[in-house]
């Protein structure tokens, strides 16, 4: 606990720092079509969070999770470059969160079991399980990061998943977790003092990637290890960011759209300009799309103690929120104003 508020102490401060000083680093203030923010802000909050991360496995001597985070920088490296503004080529990031998604799940003592009946004879085939949960982490990271365009959303997102994996911890007893758990969510709400409502700073990339990589791992580690703990889950958890990535690239391609190019019709931007609608340009509407996808971020955290105690219904409950999804996205409509 005491290393808990170190590392949080710290962080405000650094944070502090930042905020601060932020106009004497070259910030990118490019104006892309996915942006709703507005002015100049600092995109190193994620970096903090991550520099007092690593310091806390540190003290703690965890080197296991150490390890992990190391395995995390192969992606991060050229996430921190573009929070700096140095251009780095779409490929390039996605050649390095794949390595480090491979390299992470590759360090897991023990993968998931798949319940895929339909492919039972090698969905448990250890080379199956390894390229099927790297793709499951990297669309989860690059989720991360597309729902991070709205003040508060990703961090908070995140914080639920390690909520439910707090409480995984403390009914399984598993110290371990519970303490990396609360750890970051008490340096997610610590950085989000910054961040919501006014947006003083942001994650960036690092942040955002850095969050889906950890989360992920957790997840994978932790299902992994406790085999009775519901599969579809563990899907529940961590649905929200998972699903924006798979519905965006399935829908960029039914509109005859490239996937791999960013537009405003992701849910939180749709919810942006209707809350702005015949208004002046406000930081409060950014800040009002968390609150109102509320019922989105949520749901894990108060499912996961019912479908724990009632794991045969992870998967109708798995398409219960799918469908609210695509209840809200299709109610909302799609931005006329273009940036």
């Amino acid at each position: 606990m005491v290393n808990i508020l170190l590392t949080n102490g710290l962080l405000i401060f650094i944070l502090t720092l930042v905020i601060r000083h932020h106009k004497k680093i070259f910030l990118n203030d490019e104006n892309q079509i996915q942006n709703i923010h507005l002015g100049s802000v600092s995109r190193l909050g994620g970096c903090c969070i991550y520099i007092m991360a690593v310091l806390n496995s540190i003290l703690n001597q965890d080197f296991v999770f150490f390890k992990i985070m190391i395995f995390c920088l192969l992606a991060l490296l050229p996430a921190i470059m573009e929070d700096l503004s140095i251009k780095v080529r779409p490929i390039i990031r996605l050649f390095f969160i794949t390595l480090s998604c491979i390299t992470i799940v590759s360090s897991v003592e023990k993968l998931p079991i798949l319940n895929f009946p339909l492919f039972f004879e090698f969905s448990n085939h250890y080379f199956f399980s390894l390229l099927f949960f790297s793709l499951c982490l990297a669309i989860l990271v690059n989720g991360q990061n597309m729902i991070d365009g709205s003040n508060g959303l990703s961090a908070i997102s995140a914080a639920t998943t390690f909520g439910c994996l707090a409480y995984i911890g403390i009914i399984m007893d598993d110290v371990s977790l519970t303490y990396i758990s609360l750890t970051f969510i008490s340096l997610v709400f610590s950085f989000l003092l910054f961040n919501y409502p006014f947006g003083k700073i942001f994650l960036g990339d690092t942040g955002s990637y850095f969050l889906g990589f950890i989360t992920g791992y957790l997840v994978i580690k932790t299902y992994g290890k406790y085999e009775d703990l519901p599969t579809w889950s563990a899907a529940v958890i961590l649905f929200y960011p998972s699903l924006e990535v798979i519905f965006s690239y399935i829908r960029k391609i039914i509109q005859g759209k490239s996937p791999f190019i960013a537009d405003n019709e992701h849910l939180h931007i749709k919810i942006f300009y209707l809350l702005q609608s015949g208004s002046k340009v406000s930081v409060l509407y950014n800040a009002l799309v968390a609150p109102f996808l509320a019922i989105i971020w949520i749901t894990p955290l108060v499912a996961i103690p019912f479908l724990i105690s009632f794991p045969k219904t992870s998967f109708l409950s798995m398409v219960i929120v799918v469908i609210t999804y695509l209840f809200f996205y299709y109610s909302i409509p799609s931005p006329n104003k273009k940036h």
